[in-house]
C-alpha cells in the first residue's frame, strides 16, 4: 500500500500515485542543470580558474555530495519507514523539500534587501 499521509484521507489510486512520481521526477531533473551552473559561478567568482579543471572538480563533488544525500536518505528513510510505516514516512520526507524552499526563498530576500555581495 503505497501513500498518501492516513492522516489526509485521501484514498490511494495508481493515477495519484503516477501523478506525484512524476512531480517528484521534474522537481528533480529541473534541479540538476541549474544548481551546476550556480555551483560553477560561485567558484569562479571565489577565485578558481574558469576552465575544464573547475567545472570537472564541480561536477565531481555535485555528483559526489548527491549520491551521498541518495544512501543518506535511503538509510534514514528505511529507519523512518519502519517506525511509521510508508505513508506517514513519506509525507515526513516530502516536507523536506518544502523547508529546503523557505530557506531558499529567505535567503534571496535577505540578500536582495541587504544588497549583499558576500561569497558562499
Amino acid at each position: 500500500f503505497m501513500g498518501p499521509a492516513s492522516w489526509m484521507n485521501i484514498p490511494s489510486n495508481l493515477v495519484l500515485t503516477a501523478i506525484c512520481l512524476f512531480i517528484t521526477g521534474f522537481g528533480i531533473s529541473g534541479g540538476f542543470i541549474p544548481i551546476a551552473q550556480d555551483l560553477i559561478g560561485e567558484c569562479v567568482r571565489g577565485g578558481m580558474p574558469d576552465d575544464i579543471s573547475t567545472y570537472s572538480l564541480v561536477s565531481g563533488m555535485f555528483v559526489a555530495t548527491f549520491s551521498l544525500g541518495e544512501f543518506v536518505g535511503s538509510f534514514l528513510g528505511g529507519m523512518l519507514d519502519d517506525y511509521m510505516g510508508f505513508p506517514d514516512a513519506s509525507s515526513v520526507i516530502g516536507c523536506f523539500p518544502l523547508v529546503a524552499a523557505v530557506m531558499i526563498v529567505s535567503l534571496l530576500v535577505y540578500r536582495k534587501y541587504h544588497n549583499t555581495t558576500d561569497k558562499i
